[in-house]
């Protein structure tokens, strides 16, 4: 498993993943041109052959990072992977 940059190509993934969860209620909805706008807080768990496992955003909080200034936006994963302590 790899963690790497979500990417423009990452959108759609991400956007399906996420309506996947806030269908049950788990999380908020996000629209695809939100996730377009916070793409660079995003990060991929990806499997050995590049397929996407699970995604995680931060937002920094306030104008300048820093250690305690993050909060968590979403953390998701796949359905191939629940259940399986992917999270942590």
């Amino acid at each position: 498993m790899l963690i790497r940059q979500a990417t423009i190509a990452d959108v759609d993934w991400i956007v399906e993943l996420l309506a996947l969860y806030a269908n049950q209620g788990l999380l908020l909805r996000r629209s695809k041109q939100s996730i377009c706008e916070t793409l660079p807080g995003f990060q991929l768990a990806v499997d050995d052959d590049g397929s996407p496992l699970g995604a995680a955003a931060l937002h920094v909080l306030g104008g300048r990072p820093r250690r305690d200034s993050f909060t968590r936006r979403q953390c998701s994963c796949s359905r191939t992977r629940r259940g399986q302590q992917f999270g942590g």
